[in-house]
């Protein structure tokens, strides 16, 4: 599990939010903490690409490698949870 403080360097660093497989998403724009532990659950993720709207993901068994979120999610499984396009 990603703890806050890993969370809160990583975004102040700039750190890319990555699928499973090593797509880059985007960048963290912000997060949400369980209201019940205050651990980190969501992040929200700012896309490198124009016209495409930030998203939410979970952070659910997430990674951090080489300063890098990676999730435990494919970039196909997470965009048609969101209902944006792949493309």
């Amino acid at each position: 599990m990603i703890s806050l403080k890993q969370l809160q360097d990583s975004m102040a660093s700039g750190a890319n939010v990555l699928s499973k497989e090593g797509a880059v998403l985007g960048s963290i724009e912000q997060f949400h903490l369980d209201d019940a532990s205050g651990d980190p659950q969501w992040v929200v993720v700012a896309p490198h690409t124009i016209g495409v709207p930030s998203f939410f993901v979970p952070l659910q068994d997430a990674t951090l490698k080489n300063n890098k979120i990676v999730l435990a999610y494919a970039r196909s499984e997470l965009f048609k949870s969101n209902g944006a396009s792949v493309s």
